[in-house]
């Protein structure tokens, strides 16, 4: 680090390879460096204990505020930072996680948005469990309270579970990802072969068929949105010929949302996406109200044509949208669409 102030750090370890450490520290600054951001952090304090061989370990850590910045393109501010995390291992020194990570705000300012993205009361939780040679693990990540562009979105929560993973085969996508890291970040041309080993690894992984489930709730002062979707492989080992993978899943998927909400959001892609230009053959620029009218005539022309081709399918005041995915077809709200040349018609 090229500014370190008040550190103290104590680490005791035992005779079998246990032990503890110790940390306390005022600021810690970390230049950029070759494509890796600055850091800064202010008011760390933690600790780590673990067992002999890695074999369990748990940490504790708080941070009054850390700074992530990578020159005038973005900079991250995380402000009361809180990790509490244990770990078991299992199959070849594989953790199973269990903790919460809690950040008190987190505010983003980058080239590519329009103002900033705020986060309040971020807090992410991770349960895992082992059966057997199979794995459980479920994230839980939850924002009291989301600013963009001075639009106010939360509560929100995203939970997603995989249940029946090969631990094992978890193990070895571990190793071979610890092994391309360096050839990856050096552009080293054995990265290549390690990628190809990723992917064979990848398939043998998913041929378990474990499942996936995702539950996504998110609401507003006047919007809402609430988003499952449930997939499972259906066999990808032996695979003849490329083919998209999605062809080798079954799956279920809803979607529900107020109609205002899609004419919110393509408002707003349009809004950033339409500069205020001379229109061709024209000797002026648009006024701020001809914009907000092409912009409300785009909007209406894309969600009618979501509406026409029943991706979107109005009930009531809301709108949604209904997936199933098996035998290589996706069939949305009724509408059935192959994924592979091999697929039965619909």
């Amino acid at each position: 680090p090229s500014r370190d102030t008040g550190t103290q750090l104590d680490l005791m370890v035992a005779l079998d390879g246990s032990g503890s450490a110790h940390i306390v520290q005022g600021t810690l600054h970390w230049p950029e460096g070759n494509r890796l951001p600055g850091l800064e952090a202010i008011a760390l304090q933690g600790s780590l204990d673990f067992g002999p061989d890695n074999s369990w370990s748990r940490v504790r850590a708080d941070c009054r505020r850390v700074e992530l910045v990578q020159g005038h393109r973005w900079r991250l501010a995380l402000r009361d930072l809180s990790l509490d995390l244990d770990h078991t291992a299992a199959f070849q020194a594989l953790p199973l996680p269990v903790g919460r990570l809690s950040v008190g705000e987190a505010r983003l300012l980058s080239n590519a948005l329009e103002g900033d993205l705020v986060l309040r009361g971020v807090e992410v939780t991770a349960a895992s469990s082992a059966e057997t040679a199979l794995l459980d693990l479920t994230i839980v990540h939850r924002v009291s309270e989301l600013r963009l562009g001075g639009e106010v979105y939360g509560p929100a929560e995203i939970r997603l579970r995989v249940a029946g993973l090969s631990g094992p085969g978890l193990a070895k996508v571990g190793e071979t990802l610890r092994a391309a890291w360096l050839p990856l970040l050096a552009r080293d041309a054995s990265a290549a072969a390690h990628l190809d080993t990723l992917a064979a690894e990848m398939i043998e992984l998913l041929d378990h068929r474990p499942s996936l489930w995702g539950v996504v709730q998110v609401t507003a002062p006047e919007d809402w949105l609430q988003a499952e979707i449930a997939l499972r492989p259906t066999g990808l080992r032996g695979r003849d010929a490329p083919r998209p993978v999605l062809a080798d899943l079954s799956g279920e998927a809803e979607l529900n949302m107020p109609e205002s909400l899609p004419r919110k959001i393509l408002t707003g892609w349009l809004r950033s996406r339409l500069p205020e230009q001379k229109r061709p053959g024209t000797r002026r620029a648009p006024t701020s109200q001809e914009l907000e009218t092409q912009i409300a005539v785009a909007v209406e022309r894309q969600l009618g044509r979501l509406l026409r081709q029943q991706l979107l399918v109005p009930h009531g005041e809301e709108l949604r949208m209904r997936a199933r995915l098996g035998g290589g077809l996706l069939a949305i709200n009724g509408r059935t669409f192959p994924l592979r040349p091999d697929a039965p018609s619909p």
